[in-house]
């Protein structure tokens, strides 16, 4: 059986883990960590019962009987009734939580303020993964270029990578700013189709939240655009496999906004285990 330090040794655990890290990690230090969280955790909860009782007292209802009509233009009702009424409940459960999220999203920022980048940075110290000088500039280092000497690939702003690096970026452009949110509500109504749509609908959120997983590294080390692309393309799934569990936890209601600091946290003891091991960061 292989200790958790010797695979350490040999390079980062998966990606998918490491939201789970995060949360081991708040659980083993939680004096330290407990307190901004759960203070800001308690505002952001007070704040959710605005958004989610509204949402399911008066929302649930009309939307489950909207998609039910929607259903029935799919499957006759005298084949599987049933399934129909069940499964309309269950789609718009899924659709007043992601509604719920979208707008506490929005909220949880100006609340939380600069916490997640504090206790990221917090890992970055305990790990002796430390930053260098603030009068470092990132012209120093070499532009990322592919391995034929081109220059980088130039990505539609809303191709999966395009999202994901548009997370990851030191500056967005207003295109940039905007395509999350739209993305957002282009894609709520995937939360209604049976089965895959709400996982569908995590998997294309993730992009976003896989992006940003490591940009406050990628801020403190001073890397240009170029140099997060490179680093986008190369370990794009390993990104999007994050971002997934990530998103997941973090669309919990309620419990969501301390999983969004522990997933900041695992997200700092991911790259910390890449630049111990054998995978450094290029």
């Amino acid at each position: 059986m292989v200790s958790l330090p010797s695979v350490r040794r040999n390079g980062a655990l998966p990606s998918v883990v490491y939201p789970f890290k995060g949360i081991l990690h708040f659980l083993h230090h939680p004096r330290r960590i407990a307190g901004p969280i759960l203070f800001s955790a308690l505002k952001s909860s007070v704040l959710s019962l605005l958004a989610v009782i509204p949402l399911f007292k008066y929302g649930f209802s009309a939307q489950s009987h909207l998609i039910s009509k929607i259903y029935l233009l799919v499957v006759p009702e005298a084949s599987f009734p049933w399934l129909i009424h069940a499964g309309a409940a269950i789609a718009s459960g899924f659709l007043c939580v992601f509604e719920a999220f979208g707008i506490m999203s929005q909220i949880h920022i100006h609340i939380v303020g600069s916490y997640p980048d504090r206790f990221f940075e917090s890992v970055l110290v305990e790990r002796n993964i430390i930053p260098p000088p603030a009068t470092a500039s990132a012209s120093q280092d070499p532009p990322y270029e592919d391995i034929d000497g081109t220059k980088p690939k130039v990505h539609s702003v809303i191709s999966p990578v395009g999202m994901m690096l548009g997370a990851a970026k030191e500056d967005q452009s207003w295109g940039e700013f905007f395509v999350r949110p739209i993305v957002y509500l282009v894609t709520l109504p995937l939360s209604v189709v049976p089965m895959g749509g709400p996982v569908l609908f995590i998997t294309i959120q993730a992009l976003f939240r896989g992006g940003e997983s490591h940009k406050r590294y990628f801020d403190l080390y001073h890397w240009n655009n170029n140099q997060r692309q490179g680093r986008i393309e190369r370990e794009f799934w390993k990104y999007q496999f994050f971002g997934m569990v990530a998103s997941a936890l973090e669309m919990i209601p309620f419990a969501g906004f301390v999983f969004g600091f522990t997933s900041q946290i695992g997200a700092a003891m991911w790259i910390a285990d890449l630049e111990e091991g054998d995978d450094k960061l290029a």
